[in-house]
């Protein structure tokens, strides 16, 4: 007899106890560990394995609210913040705890919804939790997006933030279960295109020293310290609008950090 599956559409997902709409790519992940050696054949025998560590990570994947973006940015600017997950996927509900930002990035085009990804990384997964279903809220789009480069509002195109943590994936000392979840380094870039334009033109070539800027999304500020670019030689080879894309790495300057997030 044909089973009903269960619909990604069906299911539900919260992030630190607030229900958001988006995708979920949490799992537990576990190792079987295998002792090697002359064994008198070649099949391999269940008695010759032990459990090994287990460690949960995964994204959740959104078009955020204003409200959810506010969340999210803080626990992805935060990478001693613990917070759990849970997801409702309609035959089971699993938690997982003790979760940390990996990598936190939001991103958008024009014309499009803005989106963000919480990369997490965390300790253990229980068949436990329940999920309620999330609030209606306008998801923002790329007219709520104000960049500033240089002391002066720019015209973009694109946009892609990255607040990355680098995770220990390998900390598990005398357990089972990573023994503690820690930020190995933080790299914040900012990646963005814009119309080559009077607006525009005095990005390229900038200096060694950066200069500051930030970049605004409805309610959220994002205040970077200094920001260094790569410079890249400006393509012609279109009939459109020539294309300037800056690829932006953010440093602390003094007390300013790398990114404030208000």
């Amino acid at each position: 007899m044909a089973q009903t599956p269960t619909l990604g559409a069906q299911c539900k997902v919260s992030v630190n106890g607030t229900a958001l709409v988006g995708w979920s790519t949490m799992k537990a992940m576990r190792t079987v560990l295998e002792r090697e050696g002359t064994r008198g054949t070649l099949q391999h025998d269940v008695d010759d394995t032990a459990a090994g560590p287990t460690m949960c990570e995964g994204a959740i994947i959104c078009n955020p609210s204003n409200t959810i973006l506010a969340s999210l940015s803080q626990l992805g600017n935060n990478s001693a913040t613990e917070f759990a997950i849970v997801v409702d996927k309609g035959q089971a509900t699993n938690t997982y705890s003790n979760c940390h930002c990996d990598s936190f990035s939001i991103s958008g085009s024009q014309g499009g919804l803005i989106q963000c990804t919480l990369n997490v990384v965390g300790k253990a997964e229980s068949a436990a939790g329940s999920v309620s279903e999330p609030t209606e809220a306008t998801p923002l789009d790329f007219t709520d997006v104000t960049a500033t480069i240089q002391g002066s509002e720019r015209e973009i195109t694109s946009f892609d933030m990255t607040i990355n943590h680098a995770i220990d994936r390998g900390y598990f000392v005398h357990a089972s279960t990573l023994a503690d979840v820690h930020a190995t380094d933080r790299v914040v870039t900012l990646n963005t295109e814009h119309p080559y334009s009077s607006n525009t033109s005095s990005l390229y070539g900038e200096g060694h020293d950066g200069a500051t800027g930030s970049l605004v999304i409805s309610g959220s500020t994002y205040t970077f310290g200094i920001l260094q670019v790569d410079d890249e030689n400006i393509p012609v080879q279109q009939k459109g609008p020539i294309p300037l894309q800056l690829r932006m790495t953010a440093r602390k300057t003094g007390s300013t950090p790398d990114c404030a997030v208000t």
